[in-house]
């Protein structure tokens, strides 16, 4: 997987024709495998000679793939994703440059970045490739549907997914990170000064962080949403104490057939852990009636 060093060093070196080039297949990407190179040629009407050149140097800079069977064609490939998702937040004034690797997960990198303001902001690139796929497939119903460009798309499915829930969360106030855009597999958010509890080495009123979590879990179960996939990699505590609940691309509705199911095992990950680590005694069953009640 490229880094964002790789994805801005690539996308200086680009011309406005491979941009193009690249922009025509991130269109149709979705609905088919392989893009006929004659489609493109007749879409922007220039001779042969000079669309080969720039297919050449998208090939060699590995944005694309080319194929010669059932016909002549190029493939997006996922460093091409990359670049156009990168480039349109960045036409957008969303980002205004890029800082370094804050998270890294199996299904994911987090980056920080500045907008145009000189905010930070946070950016998280889903990765969710063939290393992950057989688990998140089972845990994610709606990742199940055949695809011809299968990787790059349950990436967008699932950031779609996540800003989408996100918003509807932050806006009620509940506690997780603010969506600020999306483009693609990039999802960019407000950024968050603090630790993963799981990564943190000391922890600080571990009591009151596991309280003020629940809570967070019982006001999201009131708007009707559950995690379905919570651990202590999912609680984040900044560096004024404040909890946040973060990664929510798994999420299930409280309506669901699961859904109690899915409840519970959140509480019982949680709790597990907090139990281990900070001897914190709390009886699961009234946990759960807290939250649904």
């Amino acid at each position: 997987m490229a880094t964002i060093e790789e994805i801005i060093y690539q996308m200086r070196q680009m011309k406005e024709e491979e941009f193009a080039i690249l922009s025509y297949l991130e269109k149709y990407f979705t609905r088919f495998r392989i893009t006929p190179i004659k489609t493109i040629q007749n879409t922007f009407e220039i001779p042969k000679k000079s669309l080969d050149k720039y297919i050449t140097e998208i090939v060699k800079k590995k944005l694309v793939s080319i194929k010669k069977v059932p016909y002549d064609g190029l493939i997006l490939k996922p460093l091409g994703l990359d670049i156009l998702s990168i480039k349109d937040l960045v036409d957008r004034n969303i980002i205004d440059s890029f800082g370094n690797r804050i998270g890294v997960g199996k299904e994911s990198d987090v980056y920080e970045a500045l907008d145009p303001h000189g905010s930070k902001v946070s950016i998280k690139i889903y990765r969710i490739g063939k290393s992950s796929f057989k688990d998140v497939i089972k845990k994610r119903r709606y990742l199940q549907e055949r695809n011809k460009n299968t990787w790059m798309v349950r990436n967008i499915k699932s950031a779609k997914r996540e800003y989408e829930i996100m918003k509807k969360l932050s806006n009620a106030n509940v506690s997780v990170p603010k969506p600020l855009a999306i483009s693609n597999h990039i999802l960019v958010m407000e950024y968050l000064d603090g630790e993963i509890v799981a990564n943190s080495r000391r922890v600080k009123k571990p009591e009151i962080i596991f309280e003020e979590t629940i809570d967070v879990i019982k006001d999201a179960y009131g708007l009707g949403v559950v995690n379905s996939d919570l651990s202590s990699f999912n609680v984040f505590v900044t560096k004024y104490g404040k909890v946040f609940v973060i990664d929510w691309p798994q999420w299930t509705s409280s309506t669901s057939q699961n859904a109690n199911e899915k409840l519970k095992s959140d509480v019982i990950n949680l709790y597990e852990y907090f139990n281990r680590r900070f001897s914190i005694n709390r009886d699961i069953n009234q946990i759960i009636n807290y939250i649904q009640n």
